[in-house]
């Protein structure tokens, strides 16, 4: 998408800004504002706000899962050394 400064102002005092989307074979512009345009960002920038925190805590969990998984290894390692013992001993 190209965005390339429209001139002058709007209204309400916001410069026009037009949008060209590159693959429009009828090549339509349409004029937005630059508040537009920045309630877009924003509206963005809040989602990804929120992937960010939903993907930190899925990863928080697969942390503690691992955490979990290591620990039943360790438990399954000390168990298997001690009949390794037995056998030998016996």
């Amino acid at each position: 998408m190209l965005i390339k400064s429209a001139g002058g102002t709007l209204d309400d005092g916001a410069p026009m800004a037009r949008v060209e989307h590159p693959l429009k074979t009828d090549k339509v512009k349409s004029l937005v504002t630059r508040s537009f345009l920045e309630a877009l960002f924003a509206s963005l920038h809040e989602d990804l706000k929120a992937v960010k925190k939903d993907l930190f805590s899925d990863l928080q969990k697969v942390h503690r899962d691992l955490d979990r998984v290591g620990e039943k290894v360790a438990t399954l390692q000390d168990k298997d050394s001690g009949y390794s013992k037995e056998i030998e001993w016996l």
